[in-house]
């Protein structure tokens, strides 16, 4: 009895055992697979970490190349635009030109930030001309380490500095990428362009946003040249980090991780840029990286559910994770598209910018020249008279250079938007059909012209001179593009221009709003693709060498720009060109007065009057002085506005003040009228200029009551200009 008491005993608990099995598994797995998972998810989260942390100060390197390049792509232009300006001048030449050569390089740095400063320093190590003081103080730069580089390799191409502290004011601090100013055997000096490491600090600032991300510019042999977020930091005293220097190893691009002094760990993504020999460079600290993993698994521990509901869980919040990545990849292409398009647009735009302010110079100083030249050709046709055939015909040849001349240098200050604009209530309707006689003989019997004038149209307030002036440029261009015979179509209608449009353009200089449309049509070869994203680009031109300026387009385009409307070229090739033109409509109230301006009277002989001219320029001063003393007048001459003032405080008593608007001397035309009329309330003012300047432009305007005459001009254009203003009422 005993043993089979036992025996069940023994079996009973063998069946026991055997049922508990499935429940020890059961807590087993309920222990072991929460855990395994969680491993798992914790490993998993912190490689994931890792590689996001890695792909975060990669790309953050990639924007930063890109914006490092533009900089130093601008540093490129700007020594350009330096080397173009000082050509083979000599140190004597440079210094005896300083305030001429000052203004122009105050004009390519003026509104941008990271530039610090632009300079020629000479052979010697002091400064020829600056973008700063004039005249620039004398400080001695030859043991600086950029004038010693390229003094020793004149050849060498550029040298970018460690940071600088400068000696005029020891506040600012800078580096320097330089150039030798004549590349060769012999050193005749450098082109210095200064940028200020603050600007890159604010701009890596903005990169990093609130992470810890640390963001540089740094030398290949570790010299710091911009560091975020150590902006307080005397960057001119800290040494070169070798451990960047020894991890780049002449490497274009990489990633690597340093320990630093306090022992942590710090993920370092390097790009180069350019060709230059710089790098950024953007730290992550690891430490922040493997917090933020620690507070994921802690936040993982903390949820103590069951594995059923911890694995639905962690399912979803998979799921949820993966689609907000997906959101986030697909906003952050289009971000970067939105970017890159952006960046395009500004790209172009500083070009244009950059173009136009050398081009204004030039044609400013053309437009002297020539008004000295063709006046002078006249006063010599005066005196020679008409008795010889030979002299009549060379003398007609120099005027035709003049004029053509004159034409060009209008195109340039057109395109560059430096053109003074005379705008009145113009209706477009009535101005193209006073040009069909002009289009017909211009474009000849081969081309049909169509005007198709919109019903209702608008007026607009804009120049009718300029506007009569690029409807003609698009004709020309027309025919010329339907060599065999055409058809080009003028038309006319009301516009509307939304957000919408402005957004898909990316156009921010005009507004949404009413426009007149002006659309100029052919049907002659077109243009690829290719061609017509340069049409507007000054100096571009697929006629050949000799046929064309390239500044026809860039003129009409400028005018538009300047009128505050806007211009699209609609083209394919072997289909035609439609050039529509978008000019802002005017809300005055509409009158019967024509668009044209009145004729201007002939010139008449003087009365005797008293007039002052101040011209800085030689060679117009003597042009004007025997053009207007051979017509009648007496003539006050001055150099400077400092001298036209003085002569009136000493007495004398004009009855017109005739002044460039740009003088030498510190003083503009414009102050030199305030200073005389307040002296003698009753004189007249006629300006004259190359190009328009804010002192009597505002806006590419006229200011209001502004008499101006602009070079190169005739004499009897200033006659005929001097004789109006005198007659008319003082206002």
């Amino acid at each position: 009895m005993t043993t089979v008491i036992e025996s069940r005993a023994s079996s009973a608990s063998s069946a026991s055992g055997r049922s508990e099995w499935p429940l020890r598994l059961l807590l087993a797995a309920a222990l072991l697979v929460p855990a395994a998972v969680m491993a798992g998810a914790a490993a998993y989260s912190y490689q994931t970490r890792m590689e996001e942390a890695r792909t975060e100060i990669e790309r953050t390197a990639d924007l930063m190349r890109e914006h490092a390049d533009k900089v130093f792509d601008s540093v490129e232009l700007i020594s350009a635009a330096m080397r173009e300006l000082i050509g083979e001048m000599s140190a004597e030449e440079i210094r005896a030109n300083e305030f001429r050569l000052n203004r122009a390089f105050r004009q390519l740095v003026a509104g941008r930030e990271q530039f610090f400063s632009i300079a020629v320093i000479g052979p010697d190590g002091f400064p020829l001309v600056g973008a700063q003081d004039v005249p620039i103080p004398q400080v001695d730069f030859s043991d600086r380490d950029y004038f010693i580089a390229l003094r020793d390799n004149p050849s060498r191409r550029a040298f970018l500095s460690r940071v600088l502290r400068s000696r005029v004011d020891t506040n600012d601090t800078f580096f320097m990428v330089s150039s030798p100013l004549r590349r060769g055997v012999d050193f005749a000096g450098v082109f210095a362009v200064s940028l200020r490491p603050a600007y890159f600090t604010n701009v890596y600032a903005r990169f990093a946003g609130t992470t810890e991300m640390i963001a540089g510019l740094v030398r290949s042999d570790g010299s710091v040249l911009a560091i975020h977020p150590f902006a307080d930091v005397a960057l001119d005293d800290v040494p070169p980090v070798q451990s960047f220097a020894d991890a780049i190893a002449g490497e274009q691009s990489g990633v690597y991780t340093v320990t630093g002094a306090d022992g942590s760990e710090i993920m370092i993504a390097f790009r180069r840029v350019g060709t230059h020999d710089v790098y950024v460079a953007v730290g992550l600290p690891l430490d922040s990286v493997q917090q933020g993993w620690l507070n994921t698994v802690w936040w993982g521990l903390g949820i103590g559910v069951p594995v059923t509901v911890a694995l639905v869980l962690l399912a979803l919040t998979a799921l949820r994770r993966a689609r907000r990545e997906s959101r986030a990849l697909v906003e952050l292409h289009s971000e970067i598209a939105l970017r890159q398009s952006a960046e395009e647009r500004l790209r172009q735009a500083a070009k244009m910018e950059a173009v136009g302010q050398l081009s204004g110079g030039i044609a400013h100083d053309f437009n002297n020249l020539l008004t000295a030249i063709g006046g002078n050709v006249e006063l010599l046709a005066r005196r020679l008279g008409t008795s010889n055939a030979d002299y009549t015909r060379y003398i007609d040849h120099a005027r035709e250079g003049v004029k053509r001349a004159a034409s060009l240098t209008q195109r340039l200050l057109a395109f560059s938007r430096r053109q003074a604009l005379q705008p009145s209530e113009v209706d477009a309707n009535k101005l193209i059909s006073g040009m069909s006689d002009l289009l017909h003989r211009t474009l000849g019997e081969h081309i049909e012209v169509e005007v198709v004038l919109g019903s209702g149209v608008w007026r607009t307030f804009t120049d009718p001179n300029q506007l009569e002036n690029a409807i003609l440029n698009l004709a020309i261009n027309s025919r010329d593009a339907m060599p065999e015979g055409g058809r080009l179509t003028i038309e006319t209608a009301n516009s509307h221009i939304d957000e919408g449009y402005l957004a898909r353009e990316g156009l921010t200089d005009i507004k949404a709003g009413q426009y007149v449309l002006v659309a100029v049509s052919d049907t002659g070869a077109g243009m690829p693709k290719e061609v017509a994203e340069r049409a507007f680009e000054p100096f571009f031109t697929t006629k050949p060498v000799g046929e064309g300026t390239g500044l026809g387009l860039p003129m009409v385009y400028g005018f538009v720009k300047q009128s505050g409307g806007h211009a699209k070229i609609y083209t394919e090739a072997g289909h035609g060109t439609t050039v529509k033109l978008y000019l802002p409509r005017s809300t005055a109230a509409a009158d019967d007065t024509s668009a044209r301006a009145a004729a201007e009277p002939q010139a008449a002989p003087g009365g005797g009057e008293t007039i002052l001219v101040v011209e800085d320029d030689a060679g117009v001063l003597a042009f004007e002085v025997e053009s207007l003393t051979s017509a009648g007048y007496r003539v006050i001459e001055a150099r400077t506005g400092a001298e036209a003032i003085a002569r009136v405080e000493q007495g004398a008593e004009p009855d017109l003040l005739f002044t460039d608007v740009v003088l030498a001397g510190g003083m503009n035309g414009r102050e030199v009228a305030d200073r005389v009329r307040a002296a003698r309330p009753g004189v007249k003012v006629l300006f004259a200029t190359g190009y328009t300047q804010n002192a009597i432009v505002h806006h590419g305007r006229l200011d209001e009551g502004v008499q101006l005459i602009s070079k190169p001009f005739s004499t009897n254009e200033l006659l005929t200009r001097v004789a109006k203003v005198l007659r008319e009422p003082q206002r």
